[in-house]
């Protein structure tokens, strides 16, 4: 029986992240979704657009456990300085330092300056309304087949604080 899928991708030598050695591997996926793994899969399923990657790696995405990108998603909600390089998850603030602490305290100074120079109106007071800037500035809308690229708050906890 046949299954329809939206990309296929053949030929690639896939890396999981699971430990296991590399191996040779198509991967379809459906929607958002990896609906298949194995050899041979273009016997089993019908691609919307199907890519040949022999000789390439296909992956799932990396996580980037500190960036500074918190003021990247405002500018360029496309994060492709990120997604260029596979990366799909950032963690931002884990350092203690975020755009989206920027109170009216000195600490944030050259930070405040930085975001008013790269023409982001701060209209937030504290983490959460920061988050709810980045998530109303389109991030999460962006080509979502390639192009989400999830922030994580570490400084969360800190807001609450």
């Amino acid at each position: 029986m046949t299954s329809y899928c939206d990309y296929l991708f053949t030929g690639g030598q896939l890396i999981d992240g699971s430990g296991e050695d590399a191996r040779f591997a198509d991967v379809a996926i459906k929607g958002e979704k990896i609906v298949a793994i194995g050899i041979g899969l273009s016997q089993s399923y019908v691609a919307g657009t199907t890519f040949d990657i022999t000789g390439s790696v296909i992956s799932p995405g990396f996580i980037d456990l500190h960036t500074h990108s918190d003021l990247t998603a405002l500018i360029n909600p496309r994060m492709e300085s990120s997604i260029h390089q596979g990366v799909t998850t950032e963690m931002v603030g884990n350092c203690g330092m975020s755009v989206g602490l920027m109170r009216s305290s000195p600490q944030f100074e050259v930070e405040r300056r930085f975001t008013e120079r790269a023409g982001v109106n701060i209209d937030w007071a504290d983490i959460g309304s920061f988050a709810r800037r980045v998530e109303a500035s389109g991030i999460a809308k962006q080509n979502p087949q390639s192009s989400v690229c999830t922030i994580l708050f570490a400084t969360i906890l800190q807001s609450l604080c």
